[in-house]
């Protein structure tokens, strides 16, 4: 016969006594054989008498070598879960780069993720696609709501589990106190805690739909950007090309030009030189007509006329000068509105390749935005599949594990295999111990760490371009983003 405290310290008889010494107001179990029955009885240290115990108070008693291998089968079930506590600080990870996300957004002019390929009919979760920045909005609510939702659902997961365990220990003294009277009791009981088991597992279902729903906007919105980087990747190639060309062009034009302007200069130098050979001819006095007289016939016959060819001359010379005076005008004056064309061409070209200049150096924004855009929402999506993969090993741990406890412990314990039984609720016992620690590492990490922070994020959006720049600034002198030193 040997004595076995709650402990699961063995005390063997040593004489009248036993070994170690017995403590007052202890209680005990004996184990062993007297008068050819298996007794299980409990010790009242005080009288030190033994009382004997009837048959199902073999359940206070659990061989510690079965006890601590039923525990370390339940450490070794909750491992997953456990060793995904570590990852839980993607909540505060997924907070900041967030945040660096909403400042990247207000840098530079708002990007529409519509293309061709990916019309706004086909966007299943992001509301307004036109905008990148508030569909990054849109992102920053939907995380938000996430963080609050599971983080609700994990406090009531602990609060459910918290009863289960004293629920155990009363139905188990019940069954030993083989009371009929306590038998609704006992299922009224053991109903409270299938139904904290229940609410449990639709608690971890009902935190892991809005964390579904965050990957899937995470998703479409890496897709739509990627649809978008690469039309302004094109676009800025065709623009580059297009600007090519207009150098090109730019550059004719500019020689044409330099040779119109040639052309006039020499032609207002023939247009002054006419001008100055018409002035003098006017200056000069028109030759009078001369009278001519011729005799005939010895004289007997005089006759006289106007001999005016100098002036006919002259007159001729004169409309010659003008004539040449107004074609080099006409000449020069088609020359200067020739030029002034030209100018305003080679204006036109030049604003026009300023424009290509800045649309070429937005698009390079633009794409730089959505490569690192692109960039911390993959990180974000990483971090954020940490969080989801630990409420897929918290609801494995309730549906696989603790439910199926619960059920098992009912079944032996209709059929009175207490041993079984008693097994099954140490390891529901260390589930819910497994399962609470997991949910008050979780709550105390989005209480201090994430749930006061998420007030924070999103308020960047409304940041100007200088002022987001800025931010930007500092955020990457703690953070790594190569790209972002572009802005």
């Amino acid at each position: 016969m040997m004595l076995m405290d709650d402990d699961g310290e063995t005390y063997l008889p040593n004489g009248d006594t036993f070994s170690p010494v017995l403590d007052s107001g202890k209680v005990y179990t004996i184990h062993g054989t007297l008068v050819n029955q298996s007794i299980h009885a409990v010790v009242p240290a005080p009288e030190g008498r033994i009382a004997q115990a009837n048959n199902f108070q073999q359940i206070a008693l659990m061989p510690q070598k079965k006890r601590d291998q039923t525990i370390n089968n339940i450490i070794s079930a909750c491992r997953g879960m456990n060793d995904n506590l570590s990852m839980l600080y993607s909540g505060t990870r997924t907070v900041c780069l967030m945040e660096s996300l909403s400042v990247l957004a207000s840098c530079g002019t708002d990007v529409p993720l519509v293309t061709e390929q990916m019309p706004a009919n086909k966007f299943h979760r992001l509301k307004n696609p036109h905008s990148f920045r508030a569909s990054i909005y849109q992102l920053i609510a939907a995380i938000s709501d996430a963080f609050r939702v599971s983080n609700t659902c994990m406090g009531t997961i602990r609060a459910a589990l918290s009863d289960i365990p004293n629920n155990f220990s009363d139905i188990i003294e019940m069954l030993a106190a083989q009371n009929e009277s306590d038998l609704e009791t006992i299922q009224d009981t053991f109903t409270s805690i299938t139904t904290s088991a229940d609410k449990c597992i639709q608690m971890a279902a009902q935190a892991e739909k809005p964390l579904d729903h965050v990957l899937q906007i995470i998703d479409e919105l890496c897709h739509a950007s990627a649809g978008a980087k690469g039309v302004n990747e094109k676009t800025k190639l065709e623009l580059q090309k297009l600007m090519e060309q207009m150098a090109i062009a730019k550059k004719a034009k500019e020689e044409e030009t330099k040779r119109v302007e040639q052309d006039r200069v020499e032609s207002m130098r023939k247009v002054e030189q006419a001008r100055n050979e018409y002035w003098n001819q006017l200056k000069k006095d028109a030759p009078p007509p001369k009278v001519v007289k011729s005799s005939f016939f010895s004289g007997l016959i005089e006759i006289e006329r106007v001999d005016d060819s100098a002036l006919r001359a002259y007159q001729q010379k004169t409309v010659q000068f003008k004539d040449e005076f107004e074609r080099e005008h006409r000449y020069e004056e088609d020359l200067k509105r020739s030029l002034e064309q030209h100018h305003r061409e080679l204006t036109d070209f030049m604003c026009k390749l300023k424009n290509m200049d800045t649309t070429s150096a937005d698009l390079a924004s633009i794409v730089s935005l959505l490569q690192e855009g692109i960039a911390l929402l993959s990180r974000i999506r990483s971090e954020w599949m940490m969080l989801y993969n630990f409420f897929e090993k918290v609801k494995i741990v309730l549906n696989e594990y603790l439910l199926k406890s619960i059920t098992n412990f009912k079944k032996f314990a209709q059929k009175e295999k207490v041993e079984y039984m008693l097994r099954e609720a140490l390891k529901t016992v260390c589930l819910c111990v497994q399962i609470s620690n997991a949910a008050d590492v979780y709550t105390m990490i989005m209480d201090r760490q994430v749930i006061p922070e998420l007030s924070k994020v999103g308020k960047e959006l409304a940041l100007t371009e200088h002022e987001a720049k800025v931010v930007l600034q500092c955020i990457t002198k703690f953070i790594d983003f190569p790209s972002l030193r572009a802005f």
